[in-house]
């Protein structure tokens, strides 16, 4: 990512863990094809990621197993 940064190229990550995701300058959460928060990622708040970045628990505990 540094290099990246260097170079000053633009990349679009798209990642689920939250470890890649703080090492952008930006974060953007899509739900349904939207974009439903934004920002730089050092504002990044906990709610943000409760709410759009973490797996609802009673979604997993109602879905079918698909394995």
């Amino acid at each position: 990512m540094r290099q990246i940064t260097a170079t000053g190229i633009s990349v679009l990550l798209v990642e689920q863990h939250l470890h890649f995701v703080r090492q952008a300058d930006w974060y953007y959460a899509m739900q349904k094809g939207g974009v439903v928060a934004s920002g730089p990622t050092s504002e990044l708040s906990k709610a943000v990621v409760d709410r759009f970045l973490s797996v609802c628990r009673e979604f997993v505990a109602e879905s079918p197993k698909s394995y």
